[in-house]
C-alpha cells in the first residue's frame, strides 16, 4: 500500500513549499509518502511539482452537473439566472465541450504516467446542499454518470485505473450495493474501481458522535458491499464529525438565500461545504481496522490546512495513528 498526499497546482498549495520542488521532495521523504494525488484542473508542466512524484490525478468536479449534461436549459436558467453565469461556472457551453475537456484531462494523465484517476459521482443543486431535500436519487444520477463516462472514454483504453469516489450527496455513496454494482458493470473500461473517502462516508450519518463510532459504521458498510468491497483501490483518509452542524442547517429555513446573486451564493456554498467536509486527521486507532478491511493499493492523506507547519502536524499525527499498517 502506497501512501500519497492530496495536492494541486493552486498557489494555495504551492506556496506552502515556496513553489520549490526540492522542498516538496524532502517533505514527502521525511514522512514516508510516495507522492501526490493531484487535483487535475491545470497543466502540470508549468509548475514546480516533481513529475516523478505525481502518482495519481483527481478530476475536476462540478457539484451540480446533471442538468448541464441533460441540456435542460430551463433548469439551468433557474439555477444560474442567465447564460453568461452558466458559461462562467462550467467554462463551456455544451456537453460535447465537457466531453472534450475530460478526454484531454485523461490524455494528460496518461502522458504523466499516473496509476489512477479519480471521479466524483454525485450531484446536488445549491439549495438542496443546505436543505437535503433532494428531488433526485442515487440511481438517476448514477445512470446519467455512466452515460457521461462511457461517452468520455469512448473506445480508449488507458493504462491507469479510473476510480469512483463516494460522496454524501446523491450518487455513489457506497451505502447501496446495487448502485455501486450498476456503476462498475455499466462503465465500459477494463480498469476501474472505487475510492473510499472516509470523511465522506462519515457525512452520510448525521448521528455519529465519535471517530470510534464512525469506524464501526464504515466497517459495517464495507461488509454490506460483499465482494464489491474488493474493488476499493484507494482510500482517502480524513475525518469529518459534523452531523450536528448539518442537522442545525437543515432546520434553518434561512440558511439558503435564493435572492442573492449567483457568485455570492456560490461563495457561501463553498464555506458551507467546508464546514461539512472538514478534512481533519482521523485520530482514533480504530481506523486501522477499516483500512485493513478495505485493503487499498493507495492510502491518500487528505487534509485542508493553510500553512506548511499545519500540514506537517496533520501528516505526523496521522502517521502516528497509522504506523504498522503496510
Amino acid at each position: 500500500m502506497l501512501k500519497l498526499l492530496n495536492f494541486s497546482v493552486d498557489p494555495w498549495d504551492l506556496d506552502k513549499f515556496g513553489n520549490n520542488a526540492d522542498r516538496m521532495e524532502a517533505f514527502l521523504d521525511r514522512h514516508g509518502i510516495a507522492g501526490f494525488e493531484m487535483i487535475q484542473y491545470a497543466n502540470w508542466d508549468d509548475c514546480a511539482v516533481p513529475k516523478s512524484r505525481i502518482v495519481a490525478a483527481h478530476s475536476c468536479f462540478w457539484p451540480s452537473w446533471l442538468d448541464f449534461w441533460r441540456e435542460d436549459r430551463d433548469s439551468l436558467m433557474r439555477q444560474f439566472g442567465d447564460e453568461a453565469t452558466c458559461r462562467e461556472y462550467y467554462g463551456f457551453d455544451s456537453k460535447s465541450e465537457l466531453v472534450g475537456y475530460y478526454r484531454q484531462s485523461l490524455d494528460r494523465a496518461q502522458a504523466a504516467g499516473v496509476k489512477y484517476v479519480v471521479f466524483h459521482v454525485s450531484h446536488a443543486e445549491m439549495e438542496h446542499a443546505y436543505t437535503y431535500g433532494f428531488p433526485y436519487g442515487d440511481e438517476e444520477i448514477t445512470d446519467a454518470f455512466i452515460d457521461m463516462m462511457n461517452e468520455i472514454v469512448g473506445g480508449s483504453i488507458y493504462d491507469f485505473d479510473i476510480v469512483f469516489e463516494n460522496h454524501w450527496y446523491p450518487g455513489l455513496t457506497l451505502l447501496d450495493r446495487g448502485v455501486a454494482e450498476k456503476l462498475i458493470n455499466g462503465f465500459k473500461h477494463p480498469r476501474k474501481g472505487f475510492v473510499l473517502d472516509i470523511g465522506h462516508m462519515m457525512n452520510t450519518d448525521l448521528e455519529l458522535t465519535s471517530e470510534s463510532e464512525a469506524a464501526d459504521y464504515i466497517a459495517d458498510k464495507l461488509k454490506s458491499l460483499g465482494s464489491l468491497a474488493r474493488m476499493i483501490k484507494v482510500v482517502h483518509l480524513n475525518s469529518s464529525l459534523t452531523g450536528e452542524y448539518v442537522r442545525q442547517v437543515i432546520k434553518e429555513e434561512s440558511a439558503y438565500n435564493p435572492t442573492l446573486d449567483f457568485k455570492t451564493r456560490h461563495s457561501l456554498l463553498y464555506k458551507h461545504i467546508s464546514m461539512i467536509d472538514t478534512h481533519q486527521p482521523f485520530m482514533d486507532p480504530s481506523i486501522r481496522r477499516v483500512i485493513e478491511l478495505a485493503s487499498p493499493d493507495y492510502l491518500v492523506y487528505e487534509f485542508c490546512v493553510e500553512t506548511l507547519p499545519e500540514l506537517e502536524h496533520c501528516v505526523m499525527s496521522q502517521n502516528g495513528v497509522m504506523d504498522g499498517i503496510s
